[in-house]
């Protein structure tokens, strides 16, 4: 025991020296912070058993680290003049609010952590994103943001040489060193997003060959990691760019995309066809009885239908429809459904319904809507990047119906780092009255660097 403290002890030791001198010059350049912060983060996920441990007050190492990363970001805007006018500042806003005002209803503090930091770090940390790239460019931004993700990657591929697969729910899982499958599920997802856009921007063949190459193993990352919900993500994400991509696309790449996406939909049902055709059987007692199997009265029978889910849906609807009026309001307190019936709801939507209430679950519609429609103008504007963040983002969408990518910190940190691209096409496109024709990926020049306040402003898109 003395000594697995010792280690623990010298590791965080010589991630604050580290994280230190990387702060230093942070101030000068944001980009050295988001390389040390997606970096440690990856890493420290990666080594669950010292730091999911609890320091002082039951808070945990990452909890720590967390709550850390969010007073940097947020002094650094505030000091620089920019947090003011941040994009998403009413959307995100709103959903912290209910989040709030839940807690103070339900006596329930501990939501506030769990949930509404998370919301407060996606509204920071996509601002700082784009004011890191409009300091340094797109392409080196990303470039770093790839190099620290390539790191779940290799942790999967040693793990998995080295030791034997995972088992759970039914299903074996190389998932490397990482808790859970989700966990680096949403990383490697967000490995192929990033990849995706830096070869969209790379001219030098061999470097197209190496993001392709790596492109290829983050795919098969995903399948090996078998996590169903994130499989079923990266197949809607892929879907959805070749939508959103085809008329820029060349006639013999959209043949050769098409093949690839028919080739995954017939090669992925066919590696988890078991689990897809009891899914789909599931589906069909439900529709054809629902009355049988959906039971809010408290005394449900559990049927495990759809891995439990609907258990789960019966017992949470019980405790929403027994609780008091303003609880159907504002909910039962964010985080409150796991220290109810020990399980979370695997329904992003569901659970704001349950533990925000009604308010919750239309603050986070509207902020699904906005930005959608954010992206979407953006991507249609001529913008490629934006393209492929809302491929993305549709799919985290459709994972939002069977795990929880807004209460994940991973897929949270993804999300926010895609979303600062975002704004950056968006800034990007009303600055046309440039003159010169420099490439839209190229990096920022002085007339980037100035009145970056302002036109974070602009940035708003009335939001």
């Amino acid at each position: 025991m003395a000594v697995d403290m010792f280690d623990s002890s010298l590791m965080l030791v010589m991630a604050f020296a580290l994280a230190a001198a990387l702060l230093v010059l942070s101030w000068r350049n944001p980009l050295y912070f988001l390389v040390l912060h997606v970096g440690s983060r990856v890493v420290l996920d990666s080594m669950p058993e010292h730091t999911y441990r609890e320091l002082a007050g039951g808070i945990t190492v990452m909890q720590a680290y967390s709550v850390g990363v969010i007073a940097y970001v947020g002094a650094y805007l505030a000091l620089k003049r920019r947090i003011f006018g941040l994009p998403n500042s009413l959307t995100i806003g709103a959903i912290v609010f209910v989040v709030l005002i839940s807690a103070l209803v339900n006596q329930n503090i501990n939501g506030v952590l769990s949930v509404g930091m998370k919301w407060i770090y996606v509204w920071l940390m996509a601002g700082f994103v784009y004011l890191v790239i409009v300091r340094n460019g797109i392409r080196k931004t990303c470039l770093w943001i790839w190099i620290c993700l390539l790191y779940p990657l290799v942790n999967q591929l040693v793990v998995g040489l080295t030791s034997p697969p995972s088992y759970g729910a039914g299903l074996y899982s190389y998932r490397g060193s990482y808790h859970h499958e989700s966990d680096l599920g949403f990383l490697l997802l967000g490995l192929v997003v990033v990849t995706l856009l830096l070869l969209r921007m790379e001219r030098n063949r061999l470097m197209k060959a190496l993001f392709v190459a790596v492109l290829v193993w983050a795919d098969v990352g995903i399948l090996a990691d078998n996590y169903r919900t994130v499989i079923l993500a990266t197949m809607v994400f892929w879907a959805a760019l070749y939508v959103y991509l085809f008329r820029q696309i060349s006639s013999g790449w959209r043949f050769l995309s098409m093949v690839a996406i028919l080739l995954a939909g017939v090669v992925i049902p066919i590696f988890l066809w078991e689990e897809l055709s009891a899914r789909f059987q599931d589906i069909y007692l439900l529709f054809e009885n629902p009355g049988r199997y959906f039971d809010f009265s408290g005394h449900a029978r559990p049927n495990h239908l759809l891995s439990g889910r609907i258990d789960i849906i019966n017992i949470a609807m019980y405790y929403y429809l027994s609780a008091p009026f303003e609880s159907k309001l504002v909910g039962l307190g964010a985080g409150r459904l796991n220290e109810l019936i020990g399980v979370y709801a695997h329904n992003e939507y569901f659970s704001a319904l349950i533990e925000l209430g009604i308010f919750g679950l239309l603050a986070l519609l509207v902020f699904i809507v906005v930005n959608y429609r954010r992206m979407r103008r953006v991507a249609l504007a001529g913008c490629a990047p934006a393209r492929v963040v809302l491929a993305m983002y549709v799919a985290m969408l459709v994972s939002a119906l069977g795990t929880m990518p807004f209460r994940n910190p991973r897929a949270m940190m993804i999300f926010a780092l895609m979303l600062g691209v975002v704004y950056w096409c968006g800034w990007r496109g009303r600055s046309r009255s440039r003159p010169d024709s420099r490439s839209e990926y190229s990096g920022s020049s002085h007339e980037d660097r100035v009145s970056v306040g302002h036109r974070m402003t602009t940035a708003k898109d009335g939001n």
